[in-house]
């Protein structure tokens, strides 16, 4: 490590920089024009994994930089978000050097992560969508980021192998109404993904908008929109023109190119008014509508929106709190055309049908997609799983109560049965009759899959032993949240998942006993 930025004046344990007698620096992890970042221990948490980001001190008598230090401080305090990277601790070296203390992420760069020829369309929906969601969680706060770049967003592999993405680095960011104002607006950023507006130094959140458009197209096709030795499309909306993603990957719809080459308009005020509208515009470009095979049942007015994040069902008025969902079905005959698994591998595939809706109406088509979207508020979802040999089906949706802070879980009735009339079913829908629905509040769910070829037992008890609320059975207490945490754990393998386009399912597969998988239910 090089400890020229660190070290001097600064305790010493073990040979290593200790911060605040708290944060032992372990080595150097990168350094920019601005500052330089380590990989440190937080010795009053368990030595947990942390990052401390030092100011250069070459750039300490500089007011821009150390403003906007502070302001990504700033920024951090504001936002919560799961896709956007926590700031813990803040402090100063005995020179006067500012430092911060933030969030450790395990995983890779996007950079590191797009292919040549750019990534699947199912896989790289899912991670648009999630930057969507984080990069307007922090809009709302009035931030934007000014910097977003396929080095600035972290993937990690979440418990089931799920992706996950995480936006870094807000070292530039601008800040409405900051306590730290700058004495000047520089022009900052990276020249390949930066807006117009910006370059002429008029930053705003559709800059922000502008870069994702741009990291969503080199996302499907391994490349960027514009000449990257060029500039021109910056100076110019005569010199703005988007390659067409479609010369270069034929396969991708033909809407996406009308969606990218909005949102990449040389004007602000021509490209979509948020990168939620953005978002889900691209989605449902990639999956063009596509009417369900299951005919849904008619559905009553869901429940008004509350203030807490919460999975509802259409026509049932639940009061639990944030819903979690457990779902045990038979299924005891698949499809001609279904899975078929070895006598010692699990195989389920699944659907997701979304039901657009927009103050209590229902319009257009239901749309089939292969498992995750980014759902829009008011919008009901169901799930289609096909299963490749007979077996036990759960779904499990367990979140925290907003007010208690506590871990609950939902049974949900009459949808826990096994009784025999859904025994011969070729496609088992959950929920059976109605619809999931979100709430008013944006955020995201992740539903837990287990799949199994025999009854289990453990679930099964615990399910026997819930109390019944409004026709919904609650585990709520730690007698039953204890060992059905353990049970989840304990039966987690590897899963192989694929994305079958052609067939609109995400085909699950595993050697064992259990499957246990999650899949993401992300809403704005």
């Amino acid at each position: 490590m090089n400890g020229e930025d660190i070290e001097q004046g600064v305790s010493q344990e073990n040979g290593k920089p200790l911060l605040k007698n708290r944060y032992a620096v372990d080595r150097e992890l990168g350094r920019g024009g601005m500052s330089v970042v380590y990989l440190a221990h937080d010795r009053k948490l368990l030595n947990k994994p942390v990052v401390v980001k030092v100011l250069l001190e070459k750039q300490n008598q500089n007011e821009w930089v150390r403003k906007k230090f502070m302001q990504e401080m700033e920024a951090l305090a504001r936002i919560d978000h799961p896709g956007i990277i926590n700031v813990l601790d803040y402090g100063d070296l005995p020179n006067g050097t500012q430092y911060l203390v933030m969030q450790y992420i395990e995983g890779k760069t996007l950079r590191d992560s797009i292919p040549d020829g750019g990534m699947e369309t199912s896989r790289a929906s899912n991670l648009i969508r999630q930057l969507g969601q984080a990069l307007a969680a922090a809009h709302e706060k009035g931030v934007w980021h000014r910097d977003l770049k396929p080095e600035n967003i972290m993937i990690s592999t979440l418990a089931g192998g799920e992706e996950h993405v995480k936006i870094i680095d807000f070292g530039i960011a601008g800040i409405k109404d900051s306590v730290f104002q700058a004495s000047k607006t520089n022009v900052a950023g990276s020249l390949t993904y930066m807006a117009p507006e910006q370059f002429a130094g008029n930053p705003s959140a559709a800059s922000d908008l502008y870069a994702l458009a741009i990291v969503a197209y080199e996302m499907l096709s391994g490349q960027v929109p514009f000449p990257e030795a060029s500039l021109t499309h910056l100076a110019s909306p005569d010199m703005a023109q988007v390659t067409p993603i479609r010369s270069r990957r034929p396969e991708i719809p033909e809407a996406v190119d009308t969606v990218l080459s909005r949102a990449l308009s040389f004007q602000p005020e021509s490209r979509q008014r948020s990168v939620k509208e953005f978002a889900s515009e691209l989605t449902a470009a990639l999956y063009p509508q596509t009417t369900s095979t299951a005919a849904p049942a008619a559905v009553t007015p869901a429940p008004p929106p509350r203030p807490s994040r919460r999975l509802l069902f259409a026509g049932i008025g639940l009061a639990a709190v944030l819903i979690a969902a457990v779902v045990l079905l038979w299924l005891a005959k698949r499809r001609a055309d279904g899975p078929v698994a070895p006598a010692n591998q699990l195989a389920l595939d699944y659907s997701m049908i979304v039901q657009r809706s927009r103050d209590g109406q229902d319009y257009g088509d239901a749309l089939r997609v292969s498992g995750e979207m980014l759902v829009e508020h008011g919008h009901k979802i169901a799930l289609e799983f096909q299963p490749g040999h007979d077996g036990y089906l759960y779904v499990l949706n367990g979140a925290e109560d907003a007010q208690s802070g506590r871990r609950t879980w939902v049974v949900l009735h009459p949808m826990a049965t096994a009784t025999p009339d859904i025994a011969d079913v070729e496609v088992a829908r959950v929920p059976r009759a109605n619809w999931f629905q979100f709430d008013g509040a944006a955020g995201t769910e992740l539903l837990t899959v287990v799949w199994s070829k025999k009854p289990l037992a453990e679930l099964n008890n615990l399910i026997a032993k819930a109390a019944v609320r409004e026709k919904t059975a609650l585990l709520d207490t730690e007698e039953l949240i204890k060992p059905l945490t353990f049970f989840l754990e304990k039966n987690r393998v590897p899963v192989q998942v694929n994305k079958n386009e052609t067939n609109r399912q995400t085909e699950l597969r595993a050697n064992g006993d259990v499957l246990v998988h999650q899949i993401r239910l992300e809403h704005q």
